[in-house]
């Protein structure tokens, strides 16, 4: 099983003295939080290096301070763990930095735009493209919602033609499983029959066989994109959004997170490896490879970079109704406009009408899994619906064996049932859930897709929290494939009330929230040992990397519907080096 740069903490002094240090920085004056079960909360911490030499009470510390060591006064304020975002796209992210229009309903500026302003958007870039210019450039947009804007009007190659026959448009949907082209963009790429999407995604036809132009899913969608003309002399620089991106996440608080749908790319893994590589490199990122990909990537890795495993995608969202439930989606004029998509027809057997869509046959799953299991790689498995993971859980049944320690991942699970969640804590399986779904799309969810009891037991947290354990548990937002950015103290916040933004009394399955306290652990030690990481980061303990969070007010003694507002990322320390959030927020 891939444990790279994995290793035990070593004992750190009972009593330490200067000759064990002297340290490097000491932080005192605040709540500091460890995450330590065996010592959950210290006056003191010292930081030697890159690792955390000791922590206990400041008198005991003070004996290794001397001239040289910096020492932090907190003021009040609180220590944690960095944050681990584990369900990113932080390439992708990047990549929307110079290849995407923005148009999401909420910005990362938080932000909110309406029908008007994202029409004047599209039809402006548009309007000031060239047809005429070698390579013909495109224009892509990110982030069309008519959940959180519902009077956008719905899309297909007929209606965007209208805005150009010249110019390739793509319009890709906030939940990042759907997207939509005029013909001229089929043309560029040589697209004439819905036979030539790649297995795992569909070119959706109408009633005469014609391509509509909407996409669905991951190998649909990069299959157009992979034909976008992006060259060096486009002036793009990719190196530079890759770094800003990251300088990005430590601003958000993280010092670990993923990429959970890495495509194998030489210049990407030269730019990566490069990134890591720098002295001043803001966070530490794991790459979840698409399982379509043969190749390995090139990286250089390190402490700040490695490949973590394979990602799978059994089902899609239930935003463009490709989530393999078990009871059909609810026939609403939200679900019309959405164009859910019949079942494919068979071979070998045609999904439920209207239940959504399982992208692989149980053989070709299984196949999928075996392959990378075998390999020895962990392997993360997107599955919303009740029936995805079903098949998953069976792929997995197949090939692992009682004691394994392969820690096989299920991604987002909006749907998934105690008796599975069972079997993943029988298994081994650790699952990272979505929750925070519920602040932005709950009201949806429940009045216009599934109802209000099946929107209840979206994300049952306090299941997996007595099944599976509250140190293997993680949180994720899967950013950019949601509205606003990274916040994990929203969906902390999520976690713990389960309430729509709007409409703080409005509950969706109380009986699943969660403590503060798991919450943060699953931003913490959770996805640490969901990383194989958990002996370097994920709890402040001697000799684990000083990967440390300081935040304005203290999460465990503010009312829990004020998590999102009121706690403010101050600092992040990386290795024990301070990433200095402040100056990263204004050259952003």
């Amino acid at each position: 099983m891939q444990k790279a740069h994995r290793r035990r903490p070593r004992k750190g002094p009972k009593n330490p003295k200067l000759e064990d240090g002297p340290a490097d920085i000491v932080f005192h004056g605040g709540d500091i939080y460890t995450i330590d079960d065996n010592q959950p909360k210290v006056e003191a911490l010292a930081v030697k290096g890159e690792e955390i030499l000791t922590l206990g009470p400041y008198q005991n510390i003070k004996s290794l301070i001397d001239t040289n060591t910096e020492v932090i006064d907190l003021k009040g304020k609180t220590l944690l763990p960095g944050f681990i975002e584990c369900h990113q796209h932080a390439t992708l992210a990047a990549s929307n930095r110079f290849l995407f229009t923005d148009i999401r309903a909420v910005g990362d500026d938080l932000q909110e735009r309406d029908k008007a302003i994202v029409l004047e958007i599209i039809s402006k870039e548009i309007a000031e493209t060239d047809p005429s210019e070698d390579p013909l450039p495109w224009c892509i947009f990110f982030g069309w919602d008519i959940e959180l804007i519902p009077d956008l009007p719905q899309l297909n190659a007929k209606e965007l033609d209208k805005l150009s026959t010249e110019i390739p448009i793509m319009v890709v949907a906030q939940n990042g499983h759907a997207a939509w082209v005029n013909h001229k963009t089929f043309e560029v790429c040589n697209i004439t029959s819905p036979d030539q999407c790649p297995p795992g995604g569909m070119y959706v036809v109408d009633e005469n066989g014609e391509l509509t132009g909407m996409l669905l899913e991951e190998p649909a969608i990069m299959s157009i994109i992979k034909h976008h003309p992006i060259s060096p002399d486009m002036g793009i620089d990719v190196a530079k959004a890759v770094y800003d991106q990251w300088r990005f996440y430590a601003t958000r608080g993280y010092t670990t997170v993923t990429e959970l749908a890495y495509s194998t790319n030489p210049e990407m893994d030269q730019i990566l490896s490069a990134t890591a590589a720098l002295h001043d490199c803001p966070i530490r990122l794991g790459l979840y490879v698409s399982a379509s990909h043969e190749n390995e990537p090139q990286i250089q890795e390190s402490s700040k970079l490695w490949v973590a495993g394979r990602k799978i995608w059994a089902d899609g969202s239930p935003h463009c109704g490709t989530a393999a439930v078990k009871d059909p989606y609810l026939d609403t004029e939200l679900t019309r406009q959405l164009a859910f998509p019949p079942p494919p027809p068979p071979p070998p057997i045609p999904d439920p009408p209207k239940c959504g869509i399982l992208n692989w046959n149980d053989d070709e799953l299984f196949q999928m899994v075996k392959k990378h299991h075998d390999a020895g790689r962990q392997i993360s498995i997107h599955a919303h619906g009740e029936r995805a993971v079903d098949q998953g859980l069976n792929a997995y049944k197949q090939v692992m064996k009682p004691g394994d320690d392969h820690r096989h991942r299920f991604e987002h699970l909006g749907f998934v049932t105690e008796d599975q969640i069972k079997v993943c804590g029988e298994l081994g399986v650790v699952p990272s859930f979505f929750v925070h779904q519920l602040y932005y799309y709950g009201h949806t969810f429940s009045d216009h897709m599934f109802g209000a009891e099946r929107t209840a037991r979206w994300t049952p947290l306090a299941t997996a929290m007595e099944h599976v354990g509250e140190d293997k548990i993680s949180l994720h937002e899967d950013h950019p494939s949601f509205p606003g950015p990274p916040h994990a103290f929203a969906s902390i916040k999520s976690a713990v009330t389960r309430s729509h933004r709007h409409d703080p009394n409005r509950i969706f399955g109380k009986e699943y929230c969660i403590t503060v306290d798991q919450a943060i652990k699953a931003y913490t030690i959770g996805p640490a040992y969901q990383l194989f990481k958990e002996d370097e980061i994920g709890s402040l303990e001697v000799g684990k990397y000083a990967d440390l969070l300081i935040v304005s007010a203290n999460p465990y003694k503010i009312d829990p519907l004020k998590l999102d507002t009121d706690v403010k990322i101050v600092e992040t320390y990386i290795g024990g080096r301070r990433t200095n959030v402040q100056r990263l927020r204004k050259r952003i």
